[in-house]
Formats: structure tokens, sequence, C-alpha cells
């Protein structure tokens, strides 16, 4: 494995969640794995999160990236305390040519 390749998974600074590129891009990347992995459970047309959604889960600091050197992020996910001690993980995401 080359340094390009390598996957690092870092949880994303919370002031990123005024990046409005950054949240457009992980919402292309949801959206899309959900219309595959969902297809045929929702109306047509229907997305797994929006922009500002992600804007404020990444400004809760509730999302992790994991990137390569040589694409940038290839997958996401999300996790928040749901109660004193307790977590929860979802909106798992990854690349198609990442799976």
């Amino acid at each position: 494995m080359t340094t390009r390749d390598q996957i690092v998974v870092d949880l994303l600074d919370p002031a990123a969640g005024t990046d409005t590129a950054l949240a457009d891009e992980l919402c292309a990347l949801v959206n899309d794995v959900y219309a595959v992995a969902e297809e045929g459970m929702w109306r047509d047309g229907a997305t797994r999160t929006s922009v500002e959604e992600l804007r404020g889960m990444i400004a809760a600091g509730e999302i992790l990236v994991a990137s390569t050197p040589g694409r940038g992020i290839v997958g996401s996910v999300r996790c928040h305390d749901v109660a004193a001690g307790i977590s929860e993980f979802g909106i798992l995401v990854a690349a198609r040519d990442q799976r």
C-alpha cells in the first residue's frame, strides 16, 4: 500500500460546519450511497439528508470522514451521544470505488 492509498479517518472540526462546499460534497456522497442501498424503499427522488442537516451535524462535532491523499473524502459516518455514556453511529457511507 502506498501513501496515496492510505485511508485516514478524522473527526471534522466543528468550525467546518460553515463550509458549504464540504457539506455539499458529503451530502452528495451520502445521498448517492443511500439511493443505491435503499432503492425501491422510498419515492423516487427521496434523499437521506440535506446540506443544512449535514452542516448542523458537522458543527455539533458528529461527523468523521475517511479520506485518502489522492482522492480526498471517500467515506463518512455520524457518531453522537444519545445518553450518558451511550453513543450511536449511523449514516455510514463509502464511495462506490472504496466498497
